[in-house]
């Protein structure tokens, strides 16, 4: 039975689509007997949150694991990988337990249970509770949008940069979503780094030392927290590369290219999954 891939999308929640995964990629782990399924999810807007997009990717984990037997897949050795907020969904997959009230989807799927041994996340968001990890006003943690998005609401509170960075600013302006979930529970939940434990599965964390868009002040804060609760995670930080893992600066060169990187993460995902496994 072949071990899986899931690859997780991006697109900020409220965009972007499954069809991007180079078929060179596919290959790789083809060759290598690991199955790789691409997954959709609504996407976070008109009403639509985050939330509702975890839902659906621990679903198609879900059902993949229903349908094992069918696709000669190993239930028991699920991996996920994704970018930027395909990175966020990749972690909240990989590392929430599949049980949580909170990701009740398809009522068909309950009794599914798949088991994730390692996560890809590249140039991830990994906390809504700490915004002061940001630094700029143009990442993620710092833009209102954004935590619409998250929550599924509209805020009724005007908020400033400075406001939303203080935690009584943050826990105000989370507090005025109207959800049948209280906000900051909801934030929580939907933050990686609360989930990070010893016996958490293997994390390959990359983020570009110049990303404005998504702070690498955040995964520098996930790998501080995941040291000190002895959760393996493995960090690579790109220097003089922004979101996209290129250089906005003509002069200064990526210490990474994308395609090592992509080794990387690959090298990285089939020793864990082919872990004990005897290969030809």
């Amino acid at each position: 039975f072949a071990p899986v891939v899931i690859y997780i999308h991006g697109g900020g929640w409220s965009g972007g689509e499954r069809y991007v995964l180079n078929p060179t990629t596919f290959e790789s782990f083809t060759e290598r007997g690991i199955a790789v399924a691409c997954i959709s999810y609504r996407l976070a807007k008109n009403g639509v949150s985050v939330l509702d997009c975890l839902i659906d990717c621990k679903d198609a984990a879900r059902f993949l694991a229903k349908q094992a037997k069918n696709y000669n897949l190993d239930p028991t050795r699920f991996a996920t990988i994704g970018h930027s907020a395909g990175g966020h969904l990749t972690l909240c997959t990989a590392l929430i337990p599949n049980q949580e009230a909170l990701l009740a989807g398809d009522s068909s799927l309950t009794e599914q249970n798949p088991v994730f041994l390692c996560a890809v996340a590249q140039a991830p968001l990994v906390t809504l509770l700490h915004p002061e990890q940001a630094d700029s006003e143009q990442t993620i943690t710092m833009n209102p949008t954004a935590y619409e998005r998250f929550l599924g609401g509209t805020s009724s509170v005007a908020s400033t940069t400075a406001q939303l960075a203080s935690n009584s600013g943050r826990e105000q302006y989370i507090s005025s979503f109207q959800t049948q979930i209280p906000a900051i529970d909801l934030a929580q939940f939907l933050s990686p780094e609360c989930w990070i434990t010893r016996s958490s599965p293997p994390i390959l964390l990359i983020h570009g030392s110049t990303d404005t868009l998504i702070s690498v002040r955040g995964s520098r804060y996930f790998k501080q927290i995941a040291d000190e609760r002895n959760t393996r995670v493995t960090y690579i930080e790109v220097e003089n590369a922004w979101h996209d893992f290129n250089s906005q600066d003509p002069e200064k060169t990526p210490s990474h290219t994308r395609q090592e990187l992509d080794q990387i993460s690959l090298d990285f995902l089939i020793q864990n999954l082919l872990k004990d496994i005897q290969t030809k």
